[in-house]
């Protein structure tokens, strides 16, 4: 999202999606997007998401129970030097509000570095889908953590997809950079204790046993990605049963989500 067009539009954009998702509350909720590139409208922003869209009555969730952030790169640009997000993220910390950093689409020099030399689809599918989504958004996680971010906001939460964007899978070696960043914990400690993990219909079960080693089941949360996975019921089922005991089972497909999101399921509509 580019700065200034969207932060204009974004506050409006909070009510309408409230709006959206009031005739079916029942189910439907909406998150507030932010336009990160540009840092500090977004964080006088943020309070506005929370207090016009996220409440409905009986105290219900019925719209913007977190943020949608489309990582941590001013567009073109690289990652700045300095915690450029800080005021956001102490904002999402004070609200309660947890922020998703979604994958976006790395920019035309990395691409050129790492991601070009095969037809056009081969090239994006490999820069986005593919890879290159995946290890940005992991660089953009780490990062938060090597800043002292959840030193500064040890009550922000942060929400990763598809299995931790393969942060979960790497621990053992970033974990090394614990020490020399002057961190007062272990990356691993921060990942278990600050980040929530969706699946993002991804149901392979080496994946929940790897995921189930670094991290507890309370951190772990059902997605399907739709539309661009379309899991079964058949195929969920059986992904379930790969839950020790029921208990797990309802932690994973909605207890961790509504504990997260502040969404109560005996309100009434």
């Amino acid at each position: 999202m580019r700065p200034r067009p969207d932060t204009a539009r974004s506050p409006a954009a909070a009510p309408q999606g409230s709006a959206d998702s009031q005739p079916r509350r029942e189910r439907y909720g909406c998150g507030g997007r932010r336009p990160t590139p540009g840092p500090l409208p977004i964080a006088v922003h943020s309070p506005h998401v929370v207090t016009k869209g996220r409440r409905g009555r009986a105290g219900k969730s019925c719209g913007h129970g977190a943020r949608r952030h489309h990582g941590l790169r001013p567009i073109g640009r690289p990652v700045p030097r300095r915690p450029a997000y800080d005021d956001f993220f102490s904002a999402a910390a004070e609200l309660g509000q947890p922020v998703f950093i979604h994958p976006q689409l790395p920019p035309a020099s990395v691409r050129d570095a790492s991601y070009r030399g095969f037809d056009s689809m081969t090239d994006l599918a490999l820069a986005t889908f593919g890879w290159g989504w995946h290890l940005d958004t992991a660089i953009a996680a780490l990062r938060l953590v090597l800043r002292g971010t959840f030193d500064r906001h040890p009550d922000l939460r942060v929400v990763l997809g598809h299995w931790g964007e393969m942060l979960l899978f790497w621990l053992d070696r970033v974990d090394s950079l614990s020490r020399i960043a002057g961190l007062e914990r272990s990356v691993s400690d921060y990942v278990r204790s600050n980040f929530s993990i969706t699946t993002s219909g991804m149901l392979n079960p080496a994946l929940l046993r790897h995921a189930l080693s670094v991290t507890s089941v309370d951190r772990l949360i059902f997605s399907t990605d739709y539309p661009f996975q379309r899991p079964t019921r058949e195929e969920i089922d059986s992904f379930l049963n790969h839950f020790s005991t029921d208990a797990e089972r309802e932690q994973f497909s909605s207890a961790n989500a509504a504990s997260l999101y502040g969404i109560d399921f005996s309100a009434k509509p």
